[in-house]
């Protein structure tokens, strides 16, 4: 059986699937409702973002002789053979290898031709800011008087390369990225589906490396689950749960050279052990929320404080190296001046 991917695998196939598009999402369904969806879309927006998996959805609202709340039912001939790219009045192509004039022209050709198997012939056409200035000029003409039972759907990157002339004869929508914590959710939907047990702070790592793209997350989970905790958290240049326990029981131990050794070991970027113990920290608080008044808290509260106020200059400064040893040090400093270290810190538990 053939192997199929996360990002694919998991690919919106309703509205309701598609993450972090709120606003965008609402807007589309009531035109499907009201039947006022413009005959030329235009969708902007980073990579991952969900432009393509939209389109595909509207291709199928249109055709699906199924359709309930303006969702598509997904389960007729017509739903599958779109998701499965082979319905033959849904044209899909990638205007970076699809740009010339001439190839243009023999696609605005079957547009005269009427719908075969369904009821609207749509063209999706990706990275369309990728066609030539003579390639929009055959189009424009198309597009400002659309064949009735024709809909196009333009996606794009990089909105600005896309001519005036052409946005102004599109229905334009902005697709944002999307959030962390919206990622973090939609990764523990496939987690479960695909029985994966993983840490959330991992969930919480791949979302921020992801920045917005939902497609680049799932394509790191899958490479995470083909190794283990610790090869795959320095393939994301992140510390795993464990190396920041062992980090963090040093400093309570006020052991300065083993602290420093042990951040050396691990050879991570000195940002990147910040950012893992201020992520940890956090977490902790919400895994022990009943116990804000407890000693451990405020040791906790005590470390989290400090090391967050290194990022900064951290970013700023020349000598990483030096900067990190010194605050390290003048941290464990000032716990032993505040003694809310336990007496015996060798059994504390985090």
């Amino acid at each position: 059986m053939t192997y199929i991917p996360f990002h694919r695998k998991y690919r919106p196939k309703t509205f309701n699937d598609i993450v972090g598009q709120g606003a965008q999402i609402l807007i589309l369904k009531k035109s499907v409702q009201l039947n006022k969806l413009s005959p030329v879309l235009l969708f902007a927006g980073e990579r991952g973002t969900g432009k393509t998996s939209t389109a595909r959805v509207i291709a199928k609202v249109l055709n699906c002789p199924n359709v309930k709340n303006e969702e598509p039912c997904n389960d007729c001939k017509v739903c599958q053979a779109i998701d499965e790219g082979r319905f033959l009045d849904v044209v899909e192509l990638d205007a970076g290898s699809y740009s010339t004039v001439d190839r243009i022209q023999t696609l605005i050709e079957t547009v005269k031709y009427p719908v075969r198997d369904g009821k609207v012939k749509v063209y999706i056409i990706d990275e369309c800011h990728n066609l030539s200035k003579r390639a929009w000029d055959v189009f424009l003409k198309t597009i400002e008087e659309p064949v009735t039972k024709i809909q196009f759907i333009f996606c794009t990157t990089a909105l600005d390369k896309v001519p005036d002339t052409v946005k102004s004869r599109c229905q334009t929508y902005y697709f944002k990225p999307i959030s962390e914590a919206e990622i973090v959710q939609r990764l523990k939907y496939v987690c479960q589906k695909e029985n994966i047990q993983i840490d959330e702070i991992v969930l919480k790592v791949i979302a921020k490396k992801s920045k917005g793209a939902i497609r680049d997350a799932l394509n790191l989970l899958e490479q995470y689950i083909l190794l283990d905790d610790k090869e795959m958290m320095k393939f994301l240049g992140y510390m795993t749960k464990g190396q920041v326990e062992h980090f963090l029981k040093l400093i309570i131990n006020q052991d300065f050279p083993g602290a420093v050794k042990y951040a050396e070991k691990i050879m991570l970027p000195f940002d990147t052990i910040v950012e893992s113990c201020i992520d940890y920290l956090t977490q902790s608080f919400v895994r022990n929320v009943g116990y804000a008044n407890t000693i451990d808290a405020k040791l906790r509260i005590e470390i989290l404080k400090e090391i967050a106020s290194w990022k900064c200059g951290l970013s700023k400064t020349l000598d990483k190296q030096l900067f990190f040893k010194l605050h390290l040090l003048l941290l464990i400093e000032k716990l032993k001046e505040k003694s809310i270290i336990k007496q015996d810190k060798t059994n504390y538990s985090w």
